[in-house]
């Protein structure tokens, strides 16, 4: 409205204005948020009547805030800047995080000069949410290779809700992951699976919220903030070799893993025997004995539990056996177990006593003759310890010493690396 000239005009004009004032201090008109939207961070609450204007019917043509009510309770901290025009944005400061508040404003009338009016008690008002402030999260530490848990326990702060929004590893996204559920969750955990990396530092962002039905802005949302996961290696396949009658040699750990240079301890354990990387040998193993290995690997993380430095483990088993001692003969040359021919010489282990030496031994195995000779043929060329053998193709009428060599048949059959002599043999 601009000023008018002339004398009667203007006289005219400031009456309006009088009248006005005073038909707006007895009818006050309170502003409506009907459809207005709000948004909100951790000490802060915006009307935003520049998306959708804040209604006054009547002559107001702006709005001021009034008073924050939470909990039943005046807050004496809510401040802002000032009346804007219906169709502004207005801030409300000082707020505390994750709260739910009722903010009440007044509509006024600036049109006039001089002062303006506004609407008095009649306010009006709207129930909006602060967000919250950044938690702290606990490392999340998986229960597999490919998997990671993010619990609701783990994430400490003044929140109702949270949920993972992504996941990634080196600053790259992890494209394979499957995040479960995606929405909000109140309570309980969320599962990120199919990780690429066994044994990889991830880093994991999620977003916490202030949800609450009443409010125009729920859920409130906080910052997308960043925590670390780390996943555990894989599991070893562990692959070993006879060492001797008392060890047993680490030789792998799976194609996978041998590959990998990040796993700081490497740990094999069969009863009280150790071996602290590949190609290291477990000892102090009972003879002709199947074993079962545990390989356990260690991998120091990215991670911390409870502000400690996290070392994820997993473990696999394999199987090896040690080698048993030779055979020994107890009354071999007794006529009963002992036979001979011109061309053979039969050892009777139906009916003597082929034994151990002190180790598990399943098979006695012919080894060589001496004097050495061609074409000398042992049937059959291992011999359960209670089963005959016969060596033919002899020279006759000649003294041998037999060798042989025990065996396990566990692990696919393993010999000794040592033999004993079964001396001063005669055929016909």
């Amino acid at each position: 409205m601009s000023r008018p000239e002339s004398v009667v005009e203007r006289k005219a004009w400031q009456w309006g204005c009088k009248f006005a004032h005073l038909a707006l201090s007895s009818v006050p008109v309170a502003p409506d948020f009907t459809g207005v939207p709000a948004t909100s961070d951790d000490s802060s609450i915006t009307v935003q009547g520049s998306a959708t204007a804040v209604t006054a019917p009547g002559s107001a043509n702006k709005y001021q805030f009034s008073h924050a009510v939470t909990a039943g309770a005046n807050d004496t901290t809510a401040t802002t800047t000032g009346d804007v025009v219906l169709a502004a944005d207005l801030d409300v400061t000082g707020l505390s995080s994750a709260t739910t508040y009722t903010l009440y404003f007044q509509s006024v009338f600036s049109t006039c000069t001089p002062g303006s009016v506004d609407s008095g008690s009649d306010t009006g008002s709207i129930v909006a949410c602060t967000s919250p402030s950044d938690p702290t999260v606990e490392s999340s530490i998986s229960v597999d290779s490919s998997t990671i848990n993010v619990d609701f326990a783990d994430i400490t702060g003044e929140f109702t809700d949270f949920k993972v929004v992504s996941v990634t590893l080196g600053g790259t996204p992890e494209g394979a992951a499957t995040i479960t559920p995606t929405a909000y969750q109140s309570s309980g955990s969320v599962a990120i699976s199919g990780l690429s990396t066994a044994g990889g530092s991830y880093s994991v962002q999620i977003q916490t919220a202030h949800a609450d039905a009443s409010c125009i802005n729920s859920p409130a949302e906080g910052n997308v903030i960043s925590f670390s996961a780390c996943t555990t290696p894989p599991v070893p396949v562990p692959a070993l070799s006879t060492g001797n009658a008392t060890a047993i040699t680490l030789d792998s750990i799976g194609a996978a893993i041998a590959a990998t240079t990040n796993y700081d301890t490497l740990s094999a354990i069969s009863g009280t025997a150790s071996a602290s990387a590949v190609g290291g040998t477990l000892a102090g193993l009972s003879p002709g004995t199947e074993h079962t290995v545990n390989v356990t690997i260690t991998k120091s993380t990215g991670c911390d539990k409870n502000g400690v430095p996290a070392e994820l483990s997993s473990s696999g088993t394999g199987t090896a056996c040690t080698e048993p001692l030779p055979p020994v003969y107890t009354n071999i040359l007794s006529a009963k177990s002992f036979a001979a021919t011109t061309t053979a010489l039969t050892i009777k282990g139906s009916n003597t006593s082929i034994e151990s030496g002190g180790g598990g031994l399943d098979n006695y195995v012919f080894d060589s003759v001496d004097p050495a000779l061609v074409g000398v043929t042992a049937a059959p060329s291992a011999a359960a310890v209670n089963a005959d053998m016969a060596i033919s193709d002899l020279a006759t009428g000649t003294m041998y010493s037999i060798k042989f060599k025990g065996q396990i048949t566990s692990c696919s059959g393993v010999d000794s690396s040592t033999t004993s002599t079964l001396a001063n043999l005669c055929t016909g």
